[in-house]
């Protein structure tokens, strides 16, 4: 579940449509529920179309953030009748936690936590130059198994792909929950980055036994293609259409515990690689292979 769905699933569960108006608009002076929602100023809007217009109109996770930071200082105090009481608040911070944000509570805002940047940045990449990358998207298989002990096992697989990235030299570009996005830079990045994926998937047992002993059993999907992006900073706003072929791989051809690769990736890979992978479907007219014979 990413951060955006955790967090509007908790002001559903929490506020009522009231205060939701209330404190978007300390957000944001301008919001008008009525208006966003259609149903103008006689309507009572409800909750639930209430808690779809604060994903819309705070499209952008810096924005969103804001307004659940007004609601984490809004806790406790009475709005609009009612005292404003928040359900699963450990939880949503310990996965905010996950995407390197932290509450200060003096300042009443959400801060990056710097202590993740030497992963998020390799330290030399201009802001606004286009980059060659290998990219690798990464997610877990029917993440909803795992109950109350989620959030410390999607911990612990953060940790355990970062890991695996890092020793070849790849870096773990966002982390949304049960998924994220590896990126590979640099001389034979893409061979680089097809060894590290497959030792992910692997090791995949040795996790699985170490954090999961009693089951059910963590699977993933990962989707590679070679591509561009233009380098920004924070890291987890870059977007590019090559950045989303590596998501569409991964949701749309690659099945639980493989990897699924474009024909960018396969053309740069060295020829020992060649007999792990095998044709797949097409993707948009793009030539896709399949890794077939890491978890044999």
């Amino acid at each position: 579940m990413s951060f955006r769905t955790s967090i509007l699933q908790s002001v559903g569960q929490s506020l009522t449509s009231d205060q939701i108006e209330f404190l978007a608009r300390e957000v944001d002076k301008d919001f008008d529920l009525s208006r966003v929602s259609g149903f103008g100023s006689s309507i009572r809007v409800p909750q639930q179309v209430a808690v779809r217009c604060i994903g819309d109109h705070f499209s952008a996770d810096r924005d969103l953030l804001a307004f659940r930071s007004r609601v984490l200082r809004a806790e406790g105090t009475f709005l609009t009748g009612m005292q404003v009481g928040l359900k699963g608040k450990a939880t949503l911070l310990e996965l905010l936690e996950l995407q390197g944000w932290k509450f200060d509570r003096q300042m009443g805002q959400f801060i990056k936590d710097q202590s993740s940047e030497r992963t998020a940045d390799w330290g030399y990449m201009v802001e606004g130059r286009e980059y060659h990358l290998s990219f690798a998207a990464l997610d877990v298989v029917s993440s909803s198994e795992f109950g109350a002990n989620e959030a410390n096992v999607f911990a612990a697989l953060r940790e355990y792909i970062r890991n695996y990235a890092e020793v070849w030299n790849g870096r773990l570009w966002s982390w949304m929950g049960d998924g994220g996005m590896v990126a590979f830079h640099g001389a034979d990045a893409v061979n680089r980055s097809a060894i590290s994926m497959m030792a992910v998937l692997l090791n995949l047992p040795v996790f699985n036994i170490k954090y999961l002993p009693g089951g059910p059993e963590l699977r993933l999907r990962i989707g590679m293609h070679y591509g561009t992006a233009t380098y920004k900073h924070p890291v987890n706003e870059i977007f590019s259409n090559d950045l989303r072929v590596a998501q569409k791989l991964e949701s749309d051809v690659c099945e639980p515990n493989r990897m699924a690769i474009s024909s960018s990736v396969y053309t740069f890979l060295k020829p020992e690689l060649y007999p792990w992978f095998q044709p797949g479907p097409r993707l948009d007219q793009l030539d896709t292979f399949k890794l077939t014979r890491v978890m044999e």
